[in-house]
C-alpha cells in the first residue's frame, strides 16, 4: 500500500534516484560558515573583513554564503529529500497490518507531502525568512511523525504480544 503510493505521487525517475542516493554524513565542515571558509582562503586584512560583516545584514544576496554548508537552501533542499524517502522506504517494511494503520499512513502522506514541498523548483528562490518559516514546518511535522510513529509502533508491540499470550 505504501509503495503504492509513493509511486503515485512521485515520478519514477526521481523516486528511484531519492532511493538510490546515499545520505550525506555531516561533519564539522558542514557546520563552519561558508564566509568563514571563503575568508580563510583570501588574504582580506581585518579592516575590509569589519566591513563585509557590516555590510551583510543590509545585503540579502549574502544571506546563503553566511549560513554553514549544512543549513544553506541547496544542500537542504537536495539532502531532506533523499532522508525522507529512506524514511519512507523503512516504513514499507513494516508488517501489513501496521500498514494499514491511520496513524502510520497518516505519517506516510505527510513524509510525501515533505517531500514534494522540498523538491518544488521555487524553493531554493525564495526569501530567507520564508525558507526559514518552512524549515521550522518541516521540524515539527517531522517532531510529530516520530511521536506518531513511536505510539503506533508501541500500540502494534503490544497487540502482537497480546496475540501472541492469547
Amino acid at each position: 500500500m505504501l509503495q503504492s503510493q509513493v509511486i503515485n505521487v512521485l515520478p519514477r525517475r526521481i523516486l528511484a534516484g531519492l532511493w538510490a542516493s546515499q545520505e550525506t554524513r555531516i561533519s564539522l565542515s558542514h557546520l563552519s560558515s561558508v564566509a568563514a571558509a571563503t575568508n580563510n582562503n583570501t588574504s582580506n586584512t581585518k579592516l575590509q573583513q569589519q566591513q563585509q560583516q557590516q555590510q551583510q545584514p543590509n545585503n540579502i544576496n549574502n544571506s546563503e554564503s553566511t549560513l554553514p554548508a549544512a543549513s544553506a537552501p541547496s544542500f537542504l533542499c537536495s539532502e531532506l529529500p533523499v532522508r525522507y524517502t529512506h524514511i519512507l522506504r523503512l516504513l514499507s517494511t513494516l508488517s501489513p497490518d501496521a500498514l494499514q494503520s491511520p496513524i502510520v499512513r497518516n505519517v506516510a502522506h505527510s513524509y510525501l507531502h515533505d517531500i514534494c514541498t522540498l523538491l518544488h523548483p521555487s524553493l531554493q528562490n525564495t526569501s530567507p525568512r520564508a525558507f526559514q518559516n518552512m524549515l521550522t514546518k518541516l521540524q515539527q511535522r517531522q517532531a510529530t511523525n516520530l511521536i506518531r510513529l513511536r505510539y503506533a509502533l508501541t500500540n502494534s508491540t503490544l497487540l502482537d504480544v497480546l496475540v501472541s499470550l492469547m
